[in-house]
């Protein structure tokens, strides 16, 4: 678990015939990363052909296309009511269809039936984008009749006309004086405007000379002036009205029927088409999968990576498949490691943790995995900072809600929500501890003290202060050692003495100075000259390897170690705000029996407030000291994710059963 799982790197020779059942089985199982034979370490590419995509490539590229036309016309029609926040969680999720395993060409045939019932959801579809474009028309009609009813005028008169311009539209309220005020220069008696204002907005009717017609255009184009346009209706306002409302009516009832036939159509037929969907994109992956491979008279050839603990099974699955008509050969190139991805190798507790490493950065290969050093610190140091009974139940309750509720179809979710628990937890082990349950809201309004309790961090902080310290020294100098190890490895000595060994010479020796110094601890001669001794040795050291910057890697060193002081400052601003949200809580209800209700939201409210700053600050600072001050000193990342060829369903699964023609 210290670190990645162990490489091997797969050739596997396979008679053509089997090829396309050897990859449909790969893709199920997701035990090989398949790299292209002419680009990968292997040593079989110069006497291979490379590969080409598939003959049936065309053909599922047409099926995906057609049943992609189908789903997205349900989509279109009936879209389902998904908000951003259901994507990233991921729920709702269809239940998975069953599809039969068959070759290409006879799934085809499966779905063909299928694509010819969904032809009516295509029609359905550009029928109801008629109808709903018609509907709209009528409901802007609608309204501009119902803009022009104060005036009763019959809008044939409406536009220009021998001797006399038309027209009317709408506007802001608070623009309407100064266009009025900019008409009336035009002359009263060549220019008639009619006025009504409803709300915010303002209806003008304006008759004025045809001679006029372009320079009121143009003083109507100063404000925002939206004109009213009924250009098929003719009648007055109340004749359009009564029309308008048996057309707009028949077509919200035909578009109505219309979306109840797509609704059971998509019901029909969308889950199982979904499946199809899925299995063709499986199938279109294993047909691009030919082309990384390499080609022989008879023989494919297949390179890639697995996990060593996988070997035995690809070997089965290769035998089974192929009727033994097939050879796997294992290696692993030393000169090749750089190209060798990562796997991580964890319990299943810990695979949530995985998550938290890959955010920093994959460890190479031949690096040291830190996922099971950070798991438990990252929880212990969240605790001991939220400090706070109440806020760890709450978080443990909400942990449990979402990783039951959403943990099946986000797997992000699900292991976020496993790391929140045992946080929760472990705030709830820290709280009880330091006594905090939400604060001091136990003993200030009950009189109860909180069992366990140990240490009360408001009225001794020094303690804490302490523990964050001696926390932190132990850390820093777990990630030296580490690093170390890590030096050493690779075979970089010098930097393993002076980068990181030699820091095991200087604190000891800083020690015994700094005690001696203030007199808080009086040494023999001997230790005192050891020390000294140290100093320099170390000093030196750091000058050796770093030069004129020796002195910012002591200062850095420093900071790093006093860095863990956050772990007291966020431990006591949870019980601080805590308990000033309790006070303030008790002072609002003791004014008066009936505010004691607005002193119990407040409190729920400042509480909630409190809670989720400190659940946000403690996680985000408990990554921070391992991101930072834990992996600056052994840690780099940079490796490349072991990504097996598999196919990840999750509308379809495929059943051994063959359907009938």
């Amino acid at each position: 678990m210290l670190y990645p799982a162990r490489m091997l790197f797969a050739t596997i020779g396979v008679h053509r015939k089997y090829v396309y059942p050897l990859l449909e089985s790969l893709h199920e199982a997701g035990l090989l990363e398949i790299r292209s034979v002419h680009e990968g370490p292997g040593e079989n590419a110069p006497a291979l052909v490379p590969g080409e995509r598939g003959t049936r490539l065309s053909m599922l590229v047409d099926l995906r296309m057609q049943i992609d036309r189908i789903l997205s016309a349900f989509e279109r029609v009936n879209p389902r009511e998904r908000s951003l926040l259901h994507e990233m969680l991921g729920t709702g999720s269809p239940l998975p269809q069953p599809v039969p395993e068959l070759p290409a060409e006879r799934l085809k045939e499966q779905i063909e039936p299928l694509l010819r019932r969904g032809e009516r959801a295509f029609q359905l579809s550009q029928e109801i984008s008629s109808l709903e474009e018609r509907r709209e028309m009528l409901e802007r009609e609608r309204k501009g009749a119902e803009l022009m009813m104060p005036f009763g005028i019959d809008t044939r008169h409406m536009g220009t006309s021998a001797y006399l311009y038309l027209t009317a539209g709408v506007l802001p309220r608070s623009e309407a004086p100064s266009l009025l005020e900019a008409i009336s220069g035009l002359g009263r008696d060549r220019v008639l405007v009619y006025s009504s204002t409803t709300g915010e907005t303002t209806t003008l009717l304006i008759a004025a000379e045809v001679s006029l017609q372009q320079e009121l255009e143009r003083r109507l184009r100063t404000v925002m002036w939206e004109p009213i346009q009924l250009p098929r209706l003719e009648g007055s306002p109340q004749e359009i009205l009564l029309r308008n409302a048996e057309e707009l009516q028949g077509t919200r009832e035909r578009i109505s029927r219309l979306r109840m036939e797509m609704e059971a159509l998509s019901h029909e037929i969308g889950p199982t088409l979904r499946g199809y969907m899925e299995d063709v994109e499986i199938r279109l992956k294993e047909e691009e999968a030919l082309a990384l491979t390499g080609l022989s008279r008879e023989m494919v050839v297949i390179e890639g990576y697995l996990r060593e603990s996988d070997r035995t099974e690809l070997e089965r699955l290769v035998n089974v498949v192929t009727n033994e008509c097939a050879f796997c050969r294992f290696q692993m190139n030393e000169n090749a490691m750089r190209e060798v991805p990562t796997a991580y190798q964890h319990p299943r507790w810990l695979r949530p943790f995985e998550m938290l490493t890959t955010m920093f950065a994959v460890p190479k290969y031949t690096e040291i995995d830190p996922t099971i050093l950070i798991a438990p610190l990252i929880v212990g140091y969240f605790g001991l900072m939220l400090g706070d009974a109440g806020y760890g139940m709450v978080i443990a309750i909400l942990a449990v809600f979402a990783l039951l509720r959403f943990g099946r179809w986000n797997p992000m979710l699900r292991d976020l929500s496993f790391i929140l628990l045992l946080c929760g937890i472990s705030g709830v082990v820290f709280g009880m501890l330091q006594g905090g349950f939400f604060g001091d809201l136990l003993p200030r309004f009950f009189g109860i003290v909180v069992p366990f309790m140990v240490i009360d961090p408001l009225a001794d902080p020094v303690t804490i202060l302490i523990v964050a310290l001696a926390i932190g020294l132990i850390q820093i100098n777990a990630g030296l050692m580490l690093g170390t190890l890590q030096h050493l490895r690779e075979g970089l000595i010098r930097e393993a003495i002076t980068d990181r060994a030699v820091w095991f010479i200087l604190q000891p020796a800083a020690l015994v100075f700094v005690l001696g110094f203030f007199g808080w601890y009086r040494f023999s001669t001997p230790v005192q000259l050891t020390s000294l001794i140290g100093l320099l040795l170390g000093l030196g050291l750091l000058v050796y390897g770093h030069g004129p910057l020796a002195f910012f890697r002591i200062t850095n060193f420093l900071g790093d170690w006093l860095s863990y002081t956050r772990i007291l400052a966020l431990d006591l601003a949870t019980l601080g705000i805590a308990m000033t949200i309790n006070i303030l809580a008790g002072m609002i209800a003791s004014l008066h029996p009936y505010v004691i209700p607005i002193g119990v939201i407040f409190a729920i409210a400042g509480h909630i407030f409190n809670l989720i700053l400190q659940t946000l600050g403690g996680m985000i600072h408990a990554l921070r000291l391992q991101y930072v001050e834990f992996f600056g000193k052994f840690y780099t990342g940079g490796g490349r994710t072991f990504t097996p060829f598999h196919s990840a369903r999750r509308f379809s699964y495929r059943i051994k059963e063959v359907a009938n023609d």
